[in-house]
């Protein structure tokens, strides 16, 4: 076994490799600590959800729009509190179906974002008149600096999370404001992982 990154143990388990993607979570029996062991490149990403995009909308259209919207509208008035009077702008990366950027607009902010998935970009536009732009943050060479700049869901599902914090924090103008969230690791995780184990990495989606 291998050592735990997070406290050090030497109780590391792999699990199978995802037959869809190639990407090895890792799991520490004596801490709880998971991660991503192995990943494959962020082009390799693009090039999966392009070929996938209606996966991406059909995903979309299950989430508990209320929730999320409860959560968004806190952060948007917190970030509110945070930045100078006047207009505002906001670079939402991984922005998904554009749900957050449209409320941002509404309260005052000018809207800006990316997503690696081609479905995100056409679900943005169609469902919330967001035009956000698709591909890696490395690879955006025009956008300008930004008064806040937000990550949902997004540090946990890259494999150089120092490389994408650089590049984000780059984005924002002196005195800029970062909010980022992460997922907890849950009961359904587990569940979901107990599946992908024991089909030897044949049902990716489920994890």
């Amino acid at each position: 076994m291998a050592n735990c990154v997070v406290c050090f143990a030497d109780s590391v388990r792999m699990y199978p490799p995802s037959r869809r993607v190639g990407s090895v979570i890792a799991g520490c029996s004596s801490c709880g600590a998971h991660w991503l062991a192995s990943h494959p490149n962020m082009h390799q990403q693009v090039d999966s959800l392009d070929q996938d995009h209606e996966t991406f909308k059909t995903w979309n259209d299950r989430i508990r729009q209320e929730t999320v919207s409860g959560a968004h509208r806190e952060v948007l008035r917190r970030l509110q509190a945070y930045l100078p009077d006047g207009e505002r702008s906001i670079f939402d990366v991984g922005a998904g179906g554009g749900g957050f950027l449209a409320l941002a607009r509404s309260s005052g902010f000018r809207p800006d974002g990316n997503d690696i998935a081609q479905g995100a970009v056409e679900v943005a536009k169609r469902q919330n008149d967001i035009d956000i732009r698709h591909g890696v943050l490395s690879d955006l060479n025009d956008v300008p600096p930004q008064d806040a700049l937000t990550l949902w869901c997004v540090l946990a599902h890259v494999f150089e999370p120092d490389e994408l914090m650089t590049e984000a924090r780059d984005l924002l103008r002196p005195g800029g404001v970062i909010y980022l969230q992460t997922p907890r690791w849950y009961l359904m995780d587990r569940i979901g992982l107990a599946v992908h184990w024991a089909s030897r990495g044949r049902w990716p989606r489920v994890t």
